[in-house]
């Protein structure tokens, strides 16, 4: 892997991820962003999203969630400080509809609520659900 960097995905608990990968693409506050070998130093926040992960030149990438945090690139080493952060086979789905379910009734029923708590409720569950590939049939 000659266009690689090293990849550090870190929570409160542990080490999720920390190995070679040719490409990482992240949910910034601001947008998606892609990072590349050798790309210039910057910070940025980020938001719950699904982290997805290159590791060789095949165009197939590892998902992961994120329930926000930092990105960080200096040097060709890309660090992700994530509130939480877990591969997509170890995503409960059945726990996150139920997340999800709590949270939009919260939304729906205004009654004695931290509006801001339930819509990163709903925004966490959605971004597993997303991460797993969950669909609704519409």
């Amino acid at each position: 892997m000659a266009r690689a960097f090293r990849l550090r995905i870190v929570t409160p608990e542990r080490v999720i991820f920390d190995e070679q990968v040719e490409m990482v693409i992240a949910p910034g506050t601001e947008g998606e962003l892609a990072v590349q070998a050798y790309h210039t130093a910057f910070a940025t926040s980020l938001k719950p999203g699904v982290l997805r992960v290159r590791k060789d030149t095949a165009n197939t990438f590892e998902r992961l969630s994120c329930t926000g945090g930092f990105l960080h690139v200096l040097n060709n080493d890309v660090q992700i400080l994530a509130d939480a952060s877990e591969f997509a086979n170890e995503i409960d789905v059945e726990r996150a509809l139920k997340a999800r379910q709590r949270a939009e009734e919260r939304l729906v029923s205004q009654q004695d609520i931290d509006v801001m708590r339930a819509k990163l409720a709903l925004e966490r569950a959605l971004a597993r659900l997303k991460t797993v590939g969950y669909e609704e049939d519409k």
